[in-house]
């Protein structure tokens, strides 16, 4: 869901799958009929890692 200038190794897609599977545990029953929830929750995961990253630097 992002460029491998962003993602740079296996372990920073697992983390970001990670946040990702636990923003759609807490959001399954929101959004009803909202098309584009897994686009969402997959930018709020690859979001999320950026600026965890951007923050440890």
């Amino acid at each position: 869901m992002c460029s491998a200038n962003r993602i740079e190794s296996y372990n920073e897609i697992i983390l970001a799958s990670i946040v990702g599977a636990i923003a759609f545990h807490f959001l399954i029953k929101r959004f009803n009929g909202f098309g584009g929830k897994l686009g969402s929750i997959a930018f709020v995961g690859s979001l999320t890692l950026f600026i965890l990253k951007e923050v440890i630097k």
